[in-house]
């Protein structure tokens, strides 16, 4: 790849605006690439693990500091400690692709969702945004249109990775 690993980027934008259904979308669209991609998400609002009814998180609302669900492929952690996006980012330095939806206020590359009638213009943090995605004409800066391919393609050839065409062969 052409960039500094991993790369970061940021899916950011107001509430209903549609970030993890992009971050969705392009964490399926990457990984067809073979890129390892890791996501983090922030909540701004301190998330409640009340909803959960699996063991561990009976042990943390139970008041454990650290829980740890794992099986032979996969693990989950959750714990009680302040942390910033630095360190989330560092757990995933093996990664190819860090996802990152939230933190609008940080100036790490971003794209930024707006949606009619609920965020029309953009209010991240302007330093190192891409553009914006949405699903309407936003004239001011690079627009990326929702429901149009344009924004992955783009991210891929960001990153320096080559596309398979349909025959499987890969291009720039």
């Amino acid at each position: 790849m052409g960039t500094i690993k991993p790369f970061i980027l940021q899916i950011c934008g107001y509430k209903n605006t549609g970030k993890t259904t992009l971050v969705n979308k392009l964490v399926k669209f990457f990984s067809k690439y073979d890129l390892k991609v890791g996501t983090i998400k922030h909540d701004g609002h301190d998330f409640e693990t009340i909803n959960y009814l699996e063991d561990n998180f009976q042990h943390f609302n139970s008041g454990a500091q650290k829980s740890i669900v794992f099986s032979r492929n996969k693990w989950l952690l959750i714990e009680k400690k302040e942390n910033t996006l630095e360190a989330m980012m560092n757990l995933m330095k093996d990664m190819d692709i860090i996802i990152i939806e939230g933190c609008k206020n940080s100036s790490l590359p971003k794209i930024e969702l707006l949606r009619k009638g609920v965020s029309e213009y953009p209010v991240s943090n302007p330093k190192n945004r891409i553009g914006v995605y949405s699903d309407f004409d936003y004239s001011k800066e690079r627009c990326f249109k929702k429901d149009n391919d344009e924004i992955f393609h783009f991210l891929l050839k960001l990153i320096g990775k080559r596309e398979k065409n349909k025959k499987g062969l890969l291009h720039t």
